[in-house]
């Protein structure tokens, strides 16, 4: 174990050299990508002038889910409860391979820029489009961006020793502009590439990281067999008298019991609604879909989404087992199990599962100057190299069943201040949970039974080789990289969504009032839509900075679990109202409208009674009484449950709403169902400036009703 609160981070010259190195070489990218773009264009600034091959689209897609708020939460819910949470990462794949195969066909068939887009084409009129695209950009804010801005200047603060509330704001505005800079300057083109280097960056660093955080807790089995005992020295206990953060007996199952309260991760929730979840952000979200919609033609998006499911087996092994290794490693900090001790470590009294992957970040990777090191595999002390300049860590803690060697690495074992009494024996069988100080170096001459001999000095049991310097900075850019590839694909996805979908729709609005003259009633340039898109970038960034408050004193101590409460809140409608579109002809536009607003009321009113009602800590409820209504919708109702819930009854009231209003007249309907694109053959529209496309189908939109 190592936990040491007093701890502090240093980076040396070549962790700052690795980090510069870093950000010279994704702008010389960015700056390469952007020149050979046609960044004045929409289809070149939002598509990429449709020109990317499989490689880069397939790095792309998986760079944009993968940010830091993916090594944050999936780290730190690996930490808290096992490896339930890499269920997410494992269906992802298989779910990116019907995203290339069964949907990707549609949209590419339909010409379409954003998700949105396609409703309109499917149904005609605007206000599902227009409602779509709202939601879509309040999901962006409230998840993606909000999300991976906490857990990056989260990462900054624990990176700098900088604990107060400004640090972390600072953080997030240094953050917020490089990325924004990124996105308004280049273009989906910029992103792509950047996105590129990035996912190599990451998956490298991330694998350095693995294989020390193996090597220190003893392997796969070391891990296994640590794992149950990975609690904090100082618990607190609830008010049923339990105690606090103590890690799930089922920690290795993937599929959980479904008794209310007992697991985050019930197997219903996890095969059904995770399902549902999954099928929305694969093959729905604008963020995903729109790397596919850049490619070159349906063979280069097919081979991207392949390169990304293939590269989603990963984070189990790269982020989620290291993250279970950090509260071996780190238990009284990644598990501390008291609101004052967490309160003091992280500044969150709900846990500081979240600092998982930093710890090991900021304390494993690079051992300046090591004194000491502990055998994963057995209970001794490793030689130091003879020198009488090396001195012991007085402070170093261990596990109070180590019986610890005495004798020092000298061929004369002679100096009476190199010994080193043994740790005694408890009376009584000792839990490895529990913890002493390892005591003082004694001044005395030891006597031959108190004390075990050290091992001799050899260079078979000479010290771990620390990693070469600059591995921190390595993994601090990984980080970093992390936060860009995300934070650039969420911004640009979104601008292209508010840009195409809204302004054009307020655009179209002025024009059909008859106000002649004024600014918006003139036809749209690409460069004025252009612009409207970088404007849109900054305004986000102000609302994501709001909405951090928020994510920090959210009721979980785990970021994971945040993202997707709030995802499983919004989202099941909009994947029941695609799928309606998609595989029933019968759907109307009206079934999908009052499905949407259906399935809005239920969502929001579970989302207000989630965050307005916050119980307290674990140790802070002696006197709590959960009220009836709070244990019936959300103690007995996992999230994950509730999205099943949602998504069904979303389906029955499109169903019912549709088979009672007439169906959209056939002479009216875009060739955009399923059975249609089988082949993936391209709408010819595509290669049109969106302003023109619109022009060209205004007609078909006007008739369709509203």
């Amino acid at each position: 174990m190592m936990d040491n609160e007093e701890e502090t981070t240093v980076l040396q010259w070549p962790d700052v050299l690795v980090i510069v190195s870093y950000f010279l070489i994704v702008l010389a990218v960015g700056v390469w990508a952007s020149r050979r773009s046609e960044r004045s264009t929409t289809s070149g600034y939002f598509l990429a002038s449709r020109n990317m091959s499989w490689v880069p689209v397939g790095a792309s897609i998986f760079a944009s889910n993968i940010g830091s708020g993916h090594f944050i939460g999936l780290a730190g819910a690996g930490a808290a409860s096992g490896i339930a949470v890499g269920g997410y990462e494992q269906g992802a794949s298989y779910l990116l391979v019907a995203l290339g195969w069964v949907f990707v066909p549609v949209y590419l068939s339909s010409g379409v820029y954003t998700m949105p887009e396609y409703l309109k084409q499917r149904f005609g009129g605007e206000r599902i489009s227009v409602y779509i695209s709202c939601l879509s950009l309040a999901l962006a804010v409230f998840t993606k961006i909000s999300a991976d801005l906490y857990a990056g200047a989260l990462f900054m603060q624990m990176s700098l020793n900088k604990s107060s509330e400004e640090w972390l704001y600072i953080s997030i505005l240094i953050l917020l502009g490089i990325a924004a800079l990124f996105t308004m300057a280049g273009g989906l083109t910029a992103v792509v590439w950047t996105d590129l280097v990035q996912t190599v960056l990451m998956v490298l660093g991330a694998l350095v990281l693995m294989v020390k955080a193996f090597s220190e807790v003893g392997g796969y089995e070391g891990l296994v067999d640590s794992y149950p005992y990975a609690t904090a020295s100082e618990r607190a206990r609830n008010r049923l008298n339990e105690s606090c953060g103590e890690p799930p007996s089922d920690f290795m199952h993937l599929l959980r019991t479904v008794e209310p309260g007992k697991s985050n991760y019930p197997w219903i929730g996890m095969t059904l609604g995770l399902g549902i979840l999954e099928l929305w952000y694969w093959c729905m979200d604008q963020v995903m879909v729109q790397r596919t919609l850049a490619s070159k033609n349906i063979v280069h998006a097919k081979g991207g989404c392949l390169l990304a499911a293939y590269l989603k087996f990963l984070p189990m092994f790269l982020i989620v087992f290291p993250g279970m290794a950090a509260r071996v490693l780190y238990p009284n900090r990644v598990a501390c199990a008291s609101p004052e001790a967490c309160t003091r470590i992280c500044g969150s009294a709900r846990g500081c599962f979240n600092i998982a992957y930093i710890e090991l970040v900021l304390n494993l990777l690079p051992v300046v100057n090591p004194l000491l090191h502990i055998s994963s595999s057995t209970s001794y002390y490793s030689a130091l190299p003879c020198s009488s300049s090396h001195s012991l860590t007085p402070n170093f803690i261990l596990p109070a069943h180590f019986i610890l060697p005495a004798l020092p690495c000298s061929s004369s074992h002679s100096t009476p201040t190199s010994y080193l009494p043994a740790l005694p024996v408890p009376s009584h069988s000792p839990t490895p949970t529990s913890y002493l100080p390892r005591p003082p170096l004694s001044s005395h001459p030891p006597t031959p039974t108190s004390y075990l001999p050290a091992l001799p000095c050899s260079s078979s049991h000479a010290l771990t080789p620390p990693l070469p310097k600059g591995v921190r900075g390595l993994m601090l850019a990984v980080m970093m990289a992390a936060l860009m590839s995300s934070l650039t694909s969420v911004f640009n996805s979104a601008s292209t969504i508010f840009t195409m979908d809204v302004w054009l729709h307020l655009r179209r609005m002025c024009r059909r009032r008859g106000r002649e003259g004024s600014l918006l009633s003139a036809p749209p340039s690409d460069v004025e839509l252009v612009v409207v898109a970088r404007i849109f970038v900054t305004a986000m960034v102000g609302v994501s900075v709001v909405w951090i408050p928020v994510i920090r004193n959210n009721a979980t101590s785990e970021l994971f679990d945040y993202i997707n409460t709030i995802n499983s809140f919004l989202a099941p409608p909009i994947c029941a109202v695609y799928l309606s579109a998609l595989f029933w002809n019968r759907t109307t536009e009206a079934g999908a409208f009052w499905g949407l607003m259906f399935g809005l009321a239920v969502g929001v009113f579970r989302f207000a009674l989630e965050f307005t009602y916050t119980p307290p800590p674990c140790g802070l409820d002696a006197d709590y009484v959960e009220p009836a209504i709070i244990t019936a919708l959300l103690t007995r109702l996992h999230y994950l449950h509730f999205c099943c819930l949602l998504f069904f009854l979303t389906i029955l009231v499109i169903f019912c709403v549709s088979l009672t209003t007439p169906p959209r007249p056939k002479d009216c309907r875009r060739e955009v169902k399923m059975m249609k694109c089988s082949k993936g053959k391209v709408n010819p529209l595509l290669k049109m400036n969106p302003v023109h496309m619109q022009a060209a189908s205004e007609y078909l939109n006007d008739t369709s009703g509203k």
